[in-house]
């Protein structure tokens, strides 16, 4: 059975747990500024401009918010407007891709791998396209990016409410790198932390903690704000220059967004790179500073 909450409510307080730690994380799919942790730094909207900027890709943007409308602001207006901020920003030192997963728990001896747990488990399927990529984007990232399957350890809807509470939701969690299920199209785990084993030639999978991903991340250089998207933006465009099955569904999705040409370099096209990659892998993205 799948677990009784869905994964946007697990996801929730999964991210809501990270902005808890002494570490700045910038998320481009959370608008809310309380989510951002350094708005009181600024002097600008962030709401009205993290809206804006993902929003409809096209020349002109219109945007209804409690700040009141902006109508027609162009992009190299909006560009402007984003790289001002931007540069008032802490610097950065990695990025987090994770892709959120709701298992399946077992509890019968008829489940398909029990014999590999002799006890209750949880399973996941591996989409064998996402997966792909997120193998590429982690070798292409060159130590910059951690690439993560996360997922709850736990199934029923009390025991998350419990770990809410006590904001114990990441540490009930189970956590593998996306390079290491090569190969595999679903894997198991019985308990939260890095140990499970990837299938359908069984293998036994030990990740590093998510603690030791956060710490070994901020081991590294740190950029500006804007430098740092748009070297993770440039390592994306090379991945999808390399992978023609990849770049067909990045563009499928930036058509449906209408957003247009992405390869002007600037630092709005930059972050809307970032944006459909996400959308269209099912990933979250976090710059880690």
């Amino acid at each position: 059975m799948k677990t009784e909450f869905k994964e946007k409510t697990y996801e929730q307080y999964f991210n809501s747990e990270l902005n808890t730690r002494n570490i700045v994380f910038y998320s481009p799919d959370q608008v809310d500024e309380n989510h951002l942790g350094f708005d009181a730094a600024f002097r600008a909207p962030l709401r009205r401009l993290l809206s804006l900027l993902f929003s409809h890709g096209c020349h002109t943007f219109y945007e209804h918010s409690m700040l009141g409308m902006l109508r027609g602001a162009r992009i190299a207006e909006v560009n402007e407007w984003a790289s001002d901020v931007a540069d008032r920003m802490p610097p950065f030192k990695f990025n987090l891709f994770v892709q959120y997963k709701r298992p399946e728990f077992l509890n019968t001896s008829r489940a398909a791998q029990w014999a590999f747990w002799k006890k209750p488990y949880f399973r996941y399927n591996i989409t064998e396209h996402q997966q792909k990529t997120l193998e590429k984007l982690e070798i292409k990232s060159q130590g910059r990016a951690a690439v993560l399957y996360a997922s709850p350890a736990f199934w029923d809807t009390s025991t998350l409410w419990k770990h809410v509470k006590k904001r114990k939701v990441i540490k009930n969690s189970n956590i593998v790198r996306a390079g290491q299920l090569q190969g595999h199209s679903k894997y198991t785990y019985s308990s939260a932390g890095s140990l499970g084993i990837g299938h359908s030639e069984p293998e036994h999978i030990e990740s590093i903690s998510f603690e030791e991903i956060i710490r070994v991340g901020q081991e590294q250089y740190s950029y500006p704000f804007k430098r740092h998207i748009e070297k993770n933006a440039a390592t994306i465009l090379n991945l999808l220059e390399e992978d023609e099955g990849a770049r067909f569904i990045f563009m499928r999705v930036q058509s449906a967004l209408l957003i247009e040409d992405l390869s002007d370099g600037s630092f709005f096209s930059a972050l809307n790179v970032i944006h459909v990659f996400c959308l269209a892998f099912d990933v979250n993205y976090y710059a880690v500073g």
